[in-house]
């Protein structure tokens, strides 16, 4: 399991009445929480301010973004 998904898991753990230590429980909540997050919108690959390459900084945004959750869902 990767850090991020205890880390995610852990947060969750801790808006639940069972608390941070039952943490483990909500692993496959923290995965579903990363998965949705594995498409981002429109307007998070645009913050870099993209200009007129706005399609390319898109596309190249989208992508790091997506390796970078399929990183953290290993």
């Amino acid at each position: 399991m990767s850090e991020m998904i205890e880390r995610v898991a852990r947060a969750i753990a801790k808006t639940e009445i069972c608390g941070e230590e039952l943490w483990e429980d909500f692993e496959s909540h923290a995965r579903a929480v990363l998965k949705a997050m594995r498409e981002p919108t429109h307007s998070m690959t645009m913050v870099n301010g993209a200009g007129d390459n706005h399609h390319y900084l898109d596309y190249e945004a989208r992508a790091t973004w997506q390796k970078m959750i399929d990183e953290a869902l290993k």
